[in-house]
């Protein structure tokens, strides 16, 4: 990624509430292409939220 691509991956995955630095968006999606390092984040996140979900249902359901 571009220094330009790292920055707009920043600001989009801030609106997520997913904070990044630089450093560490070159250092794990920097072979990437701007969209890849997007889909392959969001698709993370997902699934961090799914996790999130299944134990917090599970654990209402345990009430």
């Amino acid at each position: 990624m571009t220094n330009d691509e790292i920055y707009e991956f920043i600001d989009q995955m801030e609106e997520l509430g997913d904070v990044w630095d630089a450093d560490a968006v070159e250092r794990v999606y920097g072979n990437m292409s701007l969209e890849e390092a997007l889909n392959a984040r969001r698709g993370n996140l997902s699934i961090f939220g799914n996790i999130i979900a299944t134990i917090l249902n599970r654990d209402a359901d345990n009430e």
